[in-house]
């Protein structure tokens, strides 16, 4: 009878491995310095995928990309270009060879780097399954490389304090390194990397060419401002998603209020755009541009004073 138990188990196992090597290898496990590799099964990675709008105009970065299935399946499905980044050799060269397999070989390519000084400037979308504190580790330099509207989509983790712009579970699955294990559902994390718009704007507006002064604190894609009118000082509601802005102001004169609404686009220490003014009875539309006093811009996470231009 334990034979028969030994027997069994045994061969349970080598299923187990069989269908863990399965594929070509894909799904070969391996420690990669800071973190172990773990296959994210192919329908997490279709739907971090649809998560970021991924779209052939895209370049998406995986860092920490494994066997490579992330970039490659943005590339079959919507020709998406792709950059794979691990430290390990072995990782790298079976993400080669799985590009070849699927034909994609032109659209991707992966390299053996530290993903911590690989340059992400060129990245739209940057795909993540690393530990917590490397997403932190990571967190000030997409802030600072990627540009804004870029998107960052993390499985399994979030960023601390920087707030997700979407966050859901994945549909369940089975994990594909453990046989027989019961159905699971991942969270799912994606950002849209925010312009800093931080700092001081001035702008001429109305008739007499009155300066108006706003003040906007920014944390992640949270902001807050208040603005300087002739009527005075009034708190607005700053709205940031990626590049774009809206501000809104209410300003109340007697009986009337004078709302305000500027949206504009921000290319580094200029916003662009346009303003609506409703004071209830009419509403007209100007053009709206404000320039950003130089210095007073801040770091989005340390609030510290921060000279980077967008790029």
């Amino acid at each position: 009878m334990i034979r028969k138990i030994v027997f069994s188990a045994v061969v349970l196992v080598a299923i187990g491995f069989l269908v863990y090597w399965q594929q070509g290898g894909q799904n070969e496990a391996a420690k990669t310095g800071e973190v172990h590799f773990a296959p994210t099964h192919q329908k997490v990675v279709d739907e971090m995928l649809a998560m970021a709008r991924v779209g052939p105009e895209d370049v998406i970065y995986d860092l920490g990309c494994g066997d490579g299935r992330i970039v490659i399946t943005a590339a079959q499905r919507w020709g998406t270009r792709g950059v794979g980044i691990d430290i390990d050799p072995r990782l790298v060269r079976l993400s080669q060879r799985n590009a070849v397999r699927a034909k994609v070989e032109n659209l991707v390519s992966f390299y053996e780097a530290d993903l911590f000084a690989t340059d992400l400037s060129e990245a739209t979308v940057a795909a993540l399954y690393l530990l917590p504190e490397l997403n932190l580790r990571l967190r000030p330099k997409l802030l600072r490389e990627m540009r804004p509207g870029s998107r960052v989509v993390s499985h399994s983790w979030d960023m601390g304090d920087w707030t997700a712009d979407e966050a859901r579970l994945s549909t369940p699955y089975w994990n594909e390194w453990v046989p027989g294990d019961e159905p699971k559902r991942s969270p799912l994390f994606m950002w849209v990397i925010p312009a800093n718009v931080s700092g001081v704007w001035r702008w001429s507006e109305g008739k007499d060419g009155g300066i108006k002064e706003l003040r906007i604190s920014q944390r992640f894609q949270k902001g807050q401002g208040v603005i300087s009118a002739p009527t005075g000082e009034m708190p607005v509601l700053v709205e940031i998603t990626g590049n774009r802005l809206r501000v809104t102001t209410q300003e109340k004169n007697a009986a009337k209020t004078r709302k305000t609404l500027y949206e504009g686009t921000a290319e580094g220490d200029v916003i662009e755009g346009t303003a609506m003014v409703n004071n209830g009875a009419i509403e007209e539309g100007f053009p709206w541009r404000a320039s950003r006093t130089p210095h007073t811009r801040m770091d989005l996470e340390n609030k510290t004073p921060s000279q980077r231009k967008e790029k």
